[in-house]
């Protein structure tokens, strides 16, 4: 086997796991920022009201019907 064939499929391999870290690091960075996002939206909701019911509806569930 030549030299050259050699330094090119090295060259070849490189390349190809350079570009799979790329794309890794790409990934985990969309990943961050998707997950800042759905925090955001989930600190934007309201409270939820407290006082809309009377404290004894819903403590059982009629399970004979």
């Amino acid at each position: 086997m030549e030299i050259s064939s050699l330094t090119s499929a090295f060259t070849a391999a490189t390349a190809a796991q350079l570009a799979m870290e790329t794309s890794v690091q790409v990934l985990d960075k969309a990943l961050d920022v998707q997950a800042l996002s759905a925090l955001a939206l989930i600190e934007a909701l309201p409270p939820l009201p407290s006082g809309a019911n009377p404290p004894n509806l819903g403590n059982f569930i009629d399970t004979t019907a």
